[in-house]
């Protein structure tokens, strides 16, 4: 009786058949963790970007940097409300006042609100 050597062909085709099934699987988690890694980085880019706007908002009354791409201008709006009454207890008068504002993205319902100083015409 001769002895068995080496494996028949049927054990090799189920054994190319499990490696496929796990190589496949593998390549398809690379494949959807390199799509969620481009949506991270386009979401941190996004974030990089309002928040520079966000501070501009608060030092400039016309703010005109960072240029926002159309479609986050046509999302956003910025409102400001009157300047506060300045403190009972004031020593010096001064040309600033503080201005509330609200920065909302209509398209997330994100509300932003916050104050920042705002140059008056004359001293209070």
């Amino acid at each position: 009786m001769r002895t068995q050597q080496g494996f028949t062909l049927l054990e090799a085709i189920i054994a190319m058949a499990i490696v496929a099934i796990a190589l496949g699987s593998l390549l398809s988690l690379l494949g959807s963790s390199k799509q969620l890694a481009f949506k991270a980085q386009a979401n941190i880019n996004e974030v990089i970007l309002l928040r520079s706007a966000l501070n501009v908002a608060q030092v400039l009354e016309k703010p005109e940097y960072p240029k926002l791409p159309a479609e986050q201008v046509d999302n956003m709006e910025l409102e400001t409300e009157d300047v506060l009454e300045p403190p009972k207890r004031q020593t010096q008068k001064i040309m600033l006042g503080l201005e509330p504002y609200q920065w909302t993205d209509k398209k997330k319902g994100i509300l932003v609100s916050g104050i920042r100083w705002k140059k008056l015409t004359s001293a209070q």
